[in-house]
């Protein structure tokens, strides 16, 4: 509790909170004497308290006089910006709770005239609104609605213009009404503003009350000796600059009764000058109100069935039935038409798809004879084909099969023309032995040139030369005919491979016959399975087309019955509004009846309105007076406060500083004693101790004892 009243404390001026004399010139001598303590008329040991002989102590009261001035300053400049700020914040709630009950009265007003309105159709949009929403009396409209008035307006003038017209009578009579639905929501809206005023006067009251009877209780429970003196010390400080200042006053009670009669007597005259306003206004009202009935009396009363048989609602209802009835009869053509539309479309629809048919039908059948005889064409190609090359593949395997025989035969002819010759030789060497053949006669002459023993010795070689060649000869025969056994073996040979190679071939011309013919089918087959899957194709897309056409088609005719169920719900519609039309046409008759009767009701509710009206003016009255009167009253309080502060500041006291000193940490000066050390039992703030366990000089600013982080506790100072 201190604590909080010490951060209460409203700062002061540094001119407010200068030291005793007598402690200035201790701090400026650095010395306190018990005798100047004893000639200001203290106790000893209150001089005592923290004034010790040495200088240090001194600095030490001064540093904390100086750390109190500068937190004192800096708690006034936060309380005044925490001050303006209030202000301001206060300022835009009352103008936003002003600016929201401004709304709510005119969206009232709006849904009233809307409520009431019977209608008039006018050319200019500027006078289609008999309505008071925007006349000189609505100032606090038109200043808070000013940014959305003539879209607003706009909106109510294009609502208004498409009603039926009014007689006058009905229109001044509704605007009226209009008038006083405006004012009366402008009193209602004052009154809620008077109410919420009131209501926060009433809590702030409450608020002063409650902080003033919980200081009482502080102060009567916090009170010591020293406070007692203090308090005594000042009464009698304020008595004596009271008779220095006023000699003639020799007592408080005159000049307290004194200022009471001046207050209430300014409340009392506040309160009589507001009344007197307000009952002018009352009586200009009543008068202008009382001349306004009687006229709107006179008009109503001499209104009659005719009046309102005249209005245009029967007009409206009479050219809104001719029209339903155009539009029926429209319909049922239209409706005729679109069957005989639909019929023609459905045989149409039948007939193309029936054409549609055939000529897929058709096609269907050229395609596939088309792709017969093509698969026909191509067996018969591939037949041919095949034939041929196994032809060419027999004549070229028999080509190769010949060539090695025919080089051995004519290795063989060769051989027997070589035979051939030597026997030719011999035939000859033989006749020549034999004397067939007679030598020439050049030869012979040659040899009888030579003598006998040349001749004999020619003879003798020659012989010899023939036996060679006979053995030679015979040798070669042997060898020829050993040749020729082995070239018929072989040949023996060749001609049994060449059999076995042309059976081999006879073999294989039949296996590739049967493979040709096994490919024939399987080719037949695939040209088949081919076909069909060409045609397959050819009939999915067919029938595709025929499905998207049947789909198109189908959608047509549901879109055709979704316009024939359509035109059926229209005429439907059509003569339910046709039924609504005639029960409004008789409603009609019924309405001018219920207009006389909404007249009386409105003669009614207005009258209620006049006096619930009467009762919320009085009630504003009321209030305005107790508004007056409070505000007389903390004018009153705001002097009086105003003048203890001056007097608690023109006197200080050496026990109040000595109490702060007390309250207050010696090291820093700004905040309270909460926190105290375990070690030595001194009383800190716990900044101060934070800081120094933060700065590592965990020692006692006071004893130099050194202490743990653990080692301080919080306190309470009650």
């Amino acid at each position: 509790m201190l604590m909080a009243e010490g951060r209460k404390r409203a700062a002061e001026d540094a001119a407010a909170i200068k030291p005793h004399k007598r402690r200035e010139v201790s701090a400026h001598n650095n010395v306190a004497t018990n005798d100047s303590a004893a000639a200001d008329g203290h106790h000893n040991d209150v001089i005592k308290f923290g004034t010790a002989g040495a200088a240090w102590q001194v600095d030490l009261e001064t540093f904390q006089k100086d750390a109190i001035m500068r937190q004192m300053r800096e708690l006034k400049r936060e309380k005044q910006v925490l001050e303006q700020q209030l202000k301001a914040v206060q300022e835009r709630s009352e103008f936003h709770d002003e600016h929201l009950r401004v709304i709510d009265a005119w969206l009232a007003q709006l849904i009233d005239e809307v409520k009431v309105a019977v209608g008039k159709t006018e050319d200019s949009t500027k006078d289609i609104l008999p309505s008071a929403l925007y006349t000189a009396d609505g100032i606090n409209f038109r200043e808070r609605l000013s940014a959305v008035s003539e879209e607003v307006k706009a909106v109510i003038a294009a609502l208004y213009s498409n009603l039926p017209d009014a007689p006058p009578e009905t229109v001044q009579l509704q605007k009226r009404v209009n008038e006083l639905l405006a004012a009366e929501k402008g009193h209602i809206a004052e009154l809620k503003r008077m109410t919420v005023e009131r209501h926060n006067l009433d809590e702030r009251l409450e608020l002063a009350s409650f902080r003033y009877l919980r200081a009482e209780r502080t102060l009567d429970r916090n009170r010591s000796k020293a406070v007692s003196s203090v308090e005594m010390q000042g009464h009698h400080q304020s008595s004596v600059s009271q008779s220095e200042n006023k000699p003639e006053t020799t007592n408080g009670v005159h000049e307290v009764l004194s200022e009471d009669a001046l207050r209430e007597h300014s409340e009392a005259v506040a309160t009589a000058a507001k009344v007197k306003e307000q009952l002018a206004a009352l009586e200009a009202d009543n008068t202008k109100l009382s001349k306004e009935v009687t006229i709107h009396k006179a008009k109503l009363e001499s209104l009659s069935d005719e009046d309102f048989a005249q209005t245009e609602l029967f007009k409206v209802m009479k050219a809104q039935l001719e029209d339903s009835f155009n539009k029926l009869n429209d319909l049922e053509a239209t409706h005729i038409q679109l069957r005989e539309e639909a019929k023609k479309l459905h045989s149409e629809r039948t007939a193309y798809r029936m054409q549609v048919d055939e000529e897929c039908r058709v096609a269907v059948a050229r395609a596939d004879e088309q792709a017969v005889k093509a698969d026909t064409d191509l067996q018969r190609i591939r037949a041919t084909r095949d034939e041929l090359a196994a032809t060419n593949d027999v004549l070229r395997q028999s080509l190769t099969k010949y060539e090695e025989p025919l080089k051995l035969q004519e290795d063989l002819n060769k051989g027997s023309q070589h035979r051939i010759e030597a026997l030719e030789a011999e035939v000859e060497r033989l006749k020549v032995q034999a004397g067939e053949v007679q030598p020439e006669e050049g030869e012979i002459a040659k040899y009888e040139k030579l003598g006998f023993e040349a001749v004999c010795a020619e003879l003798v070689n020659l012989k010899k030369s023939y036996s060679l060649l006979n053995t030679e000869l015979q040798s070669m025969e042997q060898a020829y005919k050993k040749a020729q056994t082995l070239a018929f073996g072989k040949i023996k040979e060749f001609i049994e491979s060449e059999t076995k190679a042309a059976k081999a071939a006879a073999d294989k011309a039949k296996a590739d016959q049967k493979y040709f013919a096994t490919m024939k089918v399987k080719e037949a087959y695939e040209m088949e399975l081919r076909a069909l899957r060409k045609h397959n194709k050819q009939s999915s897309g067919l029938i595709a087309a025929i499905k998207d056409r049947e789909a198109k088609r189908l959608e047509q005719c549901a879109q055709l019955e979704r316009q024939v169920a359509e035109l059926r719900d229209a005429i439907g519609v059509m003569t339910r509004e046709h039924q609504a039309l005639e029960r409004k046409g008789t409603d009609a008759t019924t309405l001018s009846e219920g207009l006389s009767t909404q007249v009386k009701k409105l003669r009614e509710s207005l009258e209620e309105k006049d006096a619930a009206l009467r009762a919320v003016e009085t009630a504003k009255r009321e209030v305005d007076a107790d508004i007056e009167g409070l505000k007389s009253k903390v004018d009153s309080l705001k002097k009086k406060a105003e003048e203890w502060r001056n007097r608690a500041r023109s006197n200080p006291t050496e026990e109040v500083e000595m109490l702060r000193r007390v309250a207050y940490c010696g090291t820093c000066q700004r905040n309270l004693k909460d926190t105290i050390l375990r070690t030595c039992n001194h009383l800190l703030c716990k900044e101060c101790v934070q800081e120094r366990i933060s700065n590592r000089m965990r020692k006692c600013p006071i004893c130099m004892k050194p202490f743990g982080i653990n080692d301080h506790a919080t306190v309470h100072l009650v």
